[in-house]
């Protein structure tokens, strides 16, 4: 069985209107996206710097008790203040405290000199990257700022994380809405 020209052409445009159609809407779906995380990693800024505000008062005090508990403290707080992970690291990697660790977990948790924003942040002052938490797994923006602590201290790095499943379910959403408004006009 042959096809007439006519179907030939039929069949033809409907392909190229389809393939237009699935590449713009990719393109809407990758450009709402970044905004998102562009908006999602201001927000997470203004957080950090709160935050790196927060421990910088612990230095105000004429006593200074920095001790281990005295961190993990202000951290928890800090953490429930900003509704965010706050991760305090030692120019060295360690972790000093982190509010979403037990106080007796903080010492077996892994070196963090390597992870991208935390060497950002010593490198230019704040660093940022988005990748899987190896704590809770979930897909995660982290910004780090650089706490330059007094009393000839070596520099410290606050850490901020969010996990990105909020932004991760308005762009499934968006997928799917875009899948069927695609689906609608290629019908049409």
């Amino acid at each position: 069985m042959s096809w007439s020209i006519r179907w030939k052409i039929a069949a033809g445009t409907l392909a190229a209107v389809a393939c237009g159609l699935l590449i713009a809407g990719w393109m809407t779906v990758q450009a709402l996206e970044q905004r998102h995380l562009t908006q999602f990693g201001e927000t997470l800024e203004a957080k950090a710097k709160l935050v790196e505000y927060g421990f910088l008062a612990l230095f105000e005090s004429s006593t200074l008790s920095v001790t281990p508990s005295r961190l993990q403290e202000i951290a928890r707080d800090l953490g429930i203040r900003s509704s965010a992970r706050i991760t305090l690291i030692a120019s060295d990697g360690t972790i000093l405290a982190d509010n979403a660790v037990r106080d007796v977990d903080i010492p077996t948790l892994e070196n963090h000199a390597s992870r991208t924003e935390v060497t950002q942040a010593f490198a230019t002052g704040q660093g940022q990257d988005v990748r899987p938490s190896h704590t809770t797994g979930e897909r995660t923006m982290y910004h780090a700022r650089l706490l330059r602590v007094p009393h000839d201290r070596p520099p410290w790095v606050v850490r901020v994380a969010l996990p990105l499943a909020q932004v991760d379910r308005l762009s499934d959403e968006l997928k799917r809405q875009l899948l069927l408004a695609i689906g609608v006009a290629f019908l049409l």
